[in-house]
């Protein structure tokens, strides 16, 4: 899996390249057997297959559930009884992000939104500073939410909540 394989023999573009650098690596180095995708099933899924699909030394299984991708399993060619990596989908067991910060951290401010619709090919560069805006805001307040949900979690497990 270390060696990426593309659609054609060089590397169409760089968003192409950083796909698959980081899912190379989140095979290899990955010290879990599971990983949570936000918004696999809509998004996120889509842009990883593409990708993996033309990977000549994986085998690949997709769960899909209410027509909506649920899970990506990935497995060596070589070893198809064990799985690489389960590629699940976190927002089939969280809420959106946006009524996890209403609930849990508001003094984040809201999750605020963008215009999908509007946004395109061509427009893009010049929403730049909207769109790095809008994904801190989600970063912040994802990992805001994980850090009290993690707090809660090992403060019960010594007793004190």
């Amino acid at each position: 899996m270390t060696n990426c394989v593309s659609s054609g023999t060089k590397y169409l573009n760089r968003r192409e390249e950083l796909t698959c650098s980081a899912t190379a690596r989140l095979i290899i180095y990955s010290f879990f057997e599971q990983v949570y995708c936000h918004n696999l099933s809509r998004f996120d899924g889509i842009l990883l297959l593409k990708y993996l699909v033309i990977q000549p030394n994986i085998i690949l299984k997709t769960r899909i559930r209410e027509h909506q991708i649920d899970q990506i399993i990935i497995y060596d060619k070589k070893k198809l009884k064990t799985p690489l990596l389960y590629i699940r989908d976190s927002l089939k067991l969280l809420p959106s992000l946006k009524s996890l910060a209403e609930t849990m951290r508001p003094e984040l401010s809201s999750k605020g939104s963008i215009p999908h619709k509007e946004s395109n090919k061509l427009n893009i560069r010049d929403k730049q500073y909207e769109l790095i805006k809008y994904l801190k805001q989600d970063i912040m307040i994802l990992a805001g939410v994980l850090k009290q949900s993690i707090r809660k979690i090992l403060l019960a497990g010594i007793g004190l909540v």
